[in-house]
């Protein structure tokens, strides 16, 4: 597809094609990678790292398997070394 280079204020721009921005998923101020790598740019998606909330994260944790782990046993049964208790 041959497109021609705008300009927007003092910014040089390249419009893509709704078609192509539905097929990738993406929209005005979603996050796009830039890279030049012998004289091709390239144009991928970020995808947005996924967020948890509290309950999600607590809801996803086996508090079972931190009480056998031998390694935060140890940690946990260290003597305070500063202020930790009060």
């Amino acid at each position: 597809m041959l497109k021609t280079l705008t300009s927007v204020g003092n910014s040089t721009a390249l419009t893509l094609p709704q078609a192509y921005l539905q097929q990738l998923g993406l929209h005005k101020g979603s996050k796009v990678n830039i890279t030049l790598n012998e004289g091709k740019i390239t144009i991928e998606p970020v995808k947005p790292k996924p967020r948890f909330s509290i309950k999600e994260l607590m809801a996803n944790t086996d508090f079972d398997a931190m009480r056998e782990d031998a390694e935060l046993q140890a940690w946990h049964n260290k003597p305070s070394v500063g202020r930790e208790h009060g």
